[in-house]
């Protein structure tokens, strides 16, 4: 469950998204563990299951414990972040035809 909310996050999904991007999508599929045609949680699953982490301040710690984690192996975890981008004549290239 704890990589559905993973999932979730770094997509920006609703729950009732991921309740269906869950049973659509093979490759999410196999890496939350699941079998096709298992049961798979629904959106009030996954929103009680992130309520009871947050209630109980286990939300903060997990996700932080999963960011060590990136950190250690070279990643390094952002979001909601917006990149300044600054656009550049550059010359145009023209194939010769023939």
């Amino acid at each position: 469950m704890f990589k559905v909310l993973v999932l979730a996050s770094m997509h920006n999904l609703s729950d009732e998204r991921m309740e269906f991007l869950i049973r659509d999508r093979f490759s999410w599929l196999r890496f939350l563990g699941f079998q096709i045609g298992e049961p798979t949680p629904d959106q009030k699953t996954i929103w009680l299951f992130r309520e009871k982490l947050t209630q109980t301040g286990a939300f903060k710690r997990l996700f932080a414990a999963f960011e060590d984690q990136l950190r250690a192996r070279g990643y390094r975890p952002t979001g909601g972040q917006i990149v300044d981008a600054t656009l550049v004549c550059a010359p145009s290239v023209h194939r010769a035809s023939g």
